[in-house]
């Protein structure tokens, strides 16, 4: 039986306030609630043990949530050691304290302000950044403040972002390229033969409205693996270990057929067949 991972997320909303086109909770909507802080700490405290690592994100924005900052604050009372979350930042106010956060993700996408508004749909990206800016440049800040961005050819952070954010100490770049997530629906793709995966092996989701998931990759909730209303987390982990030998095996369930872990770099990665042996002459 393979461990309980170290690192947990637990979703303090399940709903969004923009409608991001590549987005999946943007396009069809949030599958999830706002999470109260008594339900927080009861799921907390059923845990088998307290986390390394405690991802308070899923699928919704974070900052919806009115007890974020209580969550934050409990959690490093009893031990964590790292606390994350991702945010749209259209929530960040001058009295919302996030010092306790070691890191703050702030998804903001494109190759330009512009091309960020129309991609990601109730944005604003001259009001959202000043807000980060102002966060970054403020008491209130968190840890580490890292820019996420998505953009449809390149994995390279966008100059505009950079060029806004360079006189803001300790803030960090990151980029992806654009993809579509991963759904039960869609056709299987060419597989890289991967045997291992980090988000299904050494996380623990646990959705707004008590659910478990396979991974972080499922915003929708398709793939509902418990609820830690009638389960325990242990519980729910112990149950899926068929999921995860059956990945090692390259059995592979529908909804991962079409995720980007195993897709990736695919076509580059099939091993070609071995050639035919000629048989020796008598």
């Amino acid at each position: 039986m393979d461990a309980f991972p170290s690192v947990v997320r637990i979703e303090p909303a399940g709903v969004c306030n923009f409608k991001c086109t590549h987005c999946l909770v943007g396009r069809h909507g949030g599958a999830g609630r706002i999470m109260s802080f008594d339900t927080f700490v009861r799921i907390f405290e059923i845990l088998p043990a307290v986390p390394r690592v405690l991802v308070l994100y899923h699928a919704g924005e974070p900052l919806l949530n009115k007890h974020l900052e209580l969550m934050v604050n409990y959690a490093h009372v009893w031990g964590v050691e790292k606390i994350v979350f991702n945010t749209n930042a259209s929530m960040i106010t001058p009295d919302r304290d996030l010092s306790q956060v070691d890191e703050l993700r702030v998804s903001f996408d494109g190759a330009s302000a512009a091309e960020n508004d129309k991609i990601r749909t109730n944005s604003n990206f001259e009001q959202d950044a000043y807000k980060v800016k102002r966060l970054a440049l403020s008491n209130m800040r968190p840890t580490v403040i890292k820019i996420y961005n998505v953009q449809k050819d390149t994995d390279k952070p966008a100059k505009y972002l950079r060029d806004y954010f360079a006189d803001c100490p300790g803030v960090e770049f990151e980029g992806f390229r654009m993809r579509e997530w991963a759904r039960a629906q869609n056709e299987p793709q060419p597989t890289n033969g991967a045997r291992y995966c980090k988000d299904l092996f050494e996380s623990f989701t646990i959705t707004s409205n008590g659910n478990s998931v396979k991974c972080c990759e499922d915003l929708l909730q398709e793939d509902v693996t418990g609820n830690v209303y009638g389960q325990s987390p242990l519980e729910i982990w112990q149950s899926m270990q068929p999921i995860r030998d059956a990945f090692k095996r390259g059995d592979y369930p529908k909804q991962c057929q079409s995720c980007w872990v195993l897709t990736r770099g695919a076509e580059k990665e099939k091993v070609k067949p071995a050639p035919v042996k000629k048989k020796a002459k008598k």
